[in-house]
């Protein structure tokens, strides 16, 4: 007999990861640039790791909160195993700006920071 695969729960910040660049040199104060590049992924620790595991196919549960929002509703699509908290507030938004010198990721609070 075999024995049953144990499921792995995971719990933690799920986030929209807004990347951008490059950028070449960071814009004066009080102007704008626009950047030739830029996608939306599905980011957190948290859901890094479900989305491995839904790929790998390994029995796992997600157990995370997002906003009220058209991120969070996205968020929500992008797996196949999960419980939610929906909290009526913006969902966490991580904007990663990618410069010669590497990445800056700032945030915009939101249900996944405990906000």
């Amino acid at each position: 007999m075999t024995p049953a695969i144990p499921t792995i729960y995971v719990t933690g910040n799920v986030n929209v990861d807004l990347i951008m660049g490059p950028l070449g040199r960071w814009p004066k104060v009080g102007t704008e640039i626009v950047l030739p590049h830029s996608e939306t992924r599905i980011g957190g620790a948290a859901g890094n790791t479900a989305l491995a595991l839904q790929e790998i196919g390994a029995p796992h549960r997600l157990i995370a909160s997002v906003g009220d929002d058209i991120f969070g509703a996205w968020l929500k699509s992008g797996f196949r195993h999960a419980d939610w908290a929906v909290a009526p507030c913006g969902t966490t938004i991580s904007a990663g700006i990618v410069d010669p010198g590497g990445a800056h990721l700032p945030h915009v609070p939101g249900p996944s920071l405990g906000l």
